[in-house]
């Protein structure tokens, strides 16, 4: 029953219900944080209505076999260490792998030079003799270094030492992004122009955010290609992300410096990584704000970063294997991870995705299947599919992960 009155009408409330009319902004705003992972790879995002075509600085490869192998070639040790010594002719190594007998050893803390005899790679046991005036002594750590080997003349047999490649491999994993409407909702007139186009466009933006973390976080199975799921019923094929390929790691004690960052952090980091190798570190706002601490406390100087040709925002700083590139990205804001940072270089990384298989009208990179609903539902379903996998061509040697920044 409509409302009596015996004063003046006042202002409603407004509701959705009731017949004041309300004032709706066109324009609809999306919340979300940007993907810069997904916006690094070359050759672009996906709509529902195609591909948006880009340049991209980590490269995209097509693959056949859902479990994509490379092969890696790790130099032979050159550093061994003293883990116990009683005198030339005995002392044992943390790892004698790599060395064979007429080899010369010098020990980095005095110079001194030895010449090995025997070499047991199972105990690290090694029998020497020294070379030069000063008797050959070393201390437990103590770090030695491979000179070469010195043959007598006239010598036969040499002692063979080669090493094979390392096999490295991925699994695919399907990706999949639907979107669904009925036919009379699809129909309704809705603030903000077409609701069913924007809930696609947000799918495929909710779906690349989760892609970009499984590129970063992502784990394969333990042993064999797939991981059976007794809750579900099923064997799934997952792919490991960047941070679970890393091959090195540094753990700044909950107090990461500036000076740290420079001069200690590195050494933990690949020989592999140069002064030419090209960077980049992803982090989250905290240890962002940490690095621009430095900036106003006059210790390092941030240069404009080469990224934003990418459609991605970068600051280069100095440390002492080269520069990187710092991208912020908001996954590294979440939990624990604000404490995390990692350093990797994109010219060692792929972006992999499936061939075509006989169902499919295309390869298996993130793209549109539009009509997937069945043949008496009374809508429309469109999805983004993809089978994507990461390619690591040297093994992670140049990935480091960086712990307890704060």
């Amino acid at each position: 029953m409509a409302t009596h009155y015996t004063s003046a009408l006042t202002t409603p409330t407004i509701s959705t219900t009731g017949t004041r009319e309300r004032t709706v902004s066109d324009v609809i705003r999306n919340l979300f944080p940007g993907n810069p992972f997904m916006v690094l790879i070359e050759s672009g995002l996906p709509k529902m209505d195609g591909v948006q075509q880009k340049k991209g600085l980590i490269k995209k490869r097509k693959v056949t076999s859902t479990k994509p192998e490379m092969f890696t070639y790790t130099p032979l040790a050159t550093e061994f260490t003293v883990s116990a010594w009683t005198s030339v002719s005995s002392f044992t190594l943390t790892s004698a792998t790599g060395l064979t007998p007429k080899m010369l050893l010098m020990n980095t803390s005095n110079k001194y030079v030895c010449r090995i005899g025997t070499v047991n790679t199972s105990t690290g046991v090694v029998t020497a003799t020294t070379i030069g005036s000063n008797t050959f002594t070393a201390s437990v750590n103590d770090k030695l270094i491979v000179l070469g080997s010195a043959y007598e003349e006239n010598s036969s047999s040499p002692c063979l030492l080669m090493k094979d490649e390392d096999n490295l491999y991925n699994h695919t994993q399907i990706f999949r992004f639907p979107a669904a409407i009925s036919n009379t909702a699809g129909g309704n007139p809705h603030y903000g122009g077409s609701y069913w186009e924007r809930a696609r466009e947000r799918v495929i933006v909710e779906g690349l955010r989760k892609v970009s973390h499984n590129m970063i976080f992502g784990e394969r199975a333990s042993s064999g290609e797939t991981t059976s799921d007794s809750i579900l019923s099923d064997s799934v094929r997952t792919m490991r992300g960047l941070w679970n390929w890393a091959g090195a790691t540094y753990d700044a004690g909950g107090n990461m410096t500036f000076e740290k960052f420079l001069s200690v952090m590195p050494l933990s980091m690949s020989t592999t990584v140069g002064m030419e190798t090209k960077q980049v570190m992803f982090c989250g706002i905290q240890v962002w704000a940490d690095i621009l601490q430095w900036q106003n406390d006059k210790l390092a100087l941030l240069e404009p970063g080469e990224y934003k040709y990418f459609g991605v925002q970068s600051k280069k700083l100095l440390h002492a294997r080269g520069m990187v590139d710092i991208i912020v990205l908001d996954v590294f804001d979440r939990g624990d991870l604000y404490k995390n940072a990692m350093i990797f270089s994109p010219d060692e990384v792929e972006y992999l995705y499936k061939n075509k298989g006989p169902g499919d009208k295309q390869d298996r990179d993130l793209h549109p299947k539009l009509g997937i609903q069945n043949n008496d539902v009374d809508g429309l379903e469109d999805e983004i599919l993809g089978e994507l996998s990461l390619g690591v061509t040297d093994g992670g040697n140049k990935i480091t992960t960086i712990t307890n920044w704060l």
